[in-house]
């Protein structure tokens, strides 16, 4: 098992598999209550994965990335619970507590230019800015934490870009793969409950979202190496 989760190849071939499992239970006709199983199981390995793979030296930083998939375990077992009334304002909760915890993980990078970025951060804001004027009217009690989530998640974005001069470039890129496809996966429940009134857009399209997005980032992070600065030329 332990050469099975220190092989990156390998892990994803079995993290997939498992994500197929719980596919199977939703298009399949078992019955609802297996994904209170299946879908908390996609973190799990995950989990395991980065405990065995990651290279970090401070403590603290680990515990942060440990305590974010916790809280996104915890965040699929309630959406597991609570998925035949919609969103719960407690898998929003945990999701946000994880998001917290990964901006945590990413900060005291070194400075970066944000200025280079302010067209992508405009676009994202304009996209969230779509999103919450589609959804508006049928948010309700929901609206407060909803607006939250969403500004946590362009945070948490800004400082995945943050990385940029601070981390190898394979670890930069697949974080931020992982990040971009998150924040689709954000849009994709918000419209599903809250515009197309719980039709058109499938659960399945949502579950394998979300584990492409968590597979990018713990992968990505367990391959983290500071980049050594150049030394001045005097």
């Amino acid at each position: 098992m332990v050469k099975l989760l220190r092989n990156f190849r390998y892990f994803s071939i079995f993290y997939f598999i498992i994500v197929c499992i719980d596919l199977s239970i939703r298009l399949f006709g078992f019955p609802e209550h297996y994904t209170l199983f299946s879908r908390p199981l996609i973190i799990l390995p995950l989990l395991m994965f980065y405990i065995i793979n990651n290279k970090e030296n401070k403590l603290l930083r680990k515990i942060f990335v440990i305590g974010a998939l916790v809280c996104f375990f915890l965040g699929e077992l309630f959406i597991a619970i609570y998925e035949s009334i919609g969103l719960s304002s407690e898998s929003i909760f945990c999701y946000m507590a994880g998001k917290v915890l990964l901006i945590a993980h990413f900060s005291n990078q070194k400075e970066f230019n944000i200025k280079r970025l302010i067209f992508f951060l405009i676009f994202i804001f304009i996209l969230i800015i779509g999103i919450m004027s589609l959804i508006y009217e049928n948010l309700g009690n929901m609206f407060l934490p909803i607006l939250i989530y969403l500004f946590v998640s362009v945070i948490l974005l800004q400082f995945t870009l943050m990385r940029k001069n601070d981390v190898n470039d394979s670890s930069y890129l697949l974080v931020f793969y992982g990040m971009m496809i998150m924040v689709i996966g954000d849009c994709l429940p918000a419209l599903k409950f809250f515009y197309f009134n719980n039709s058109y857009i499938n659960d399945a399209i949502i579950v394998v979202v979300f584990a492409i997005s968590h597979c990018l980032t713990v992968i990505g992070i367990t391959k983290e190496e500071k980049k050594k600065e150049n030394p001045e030329i005097v």
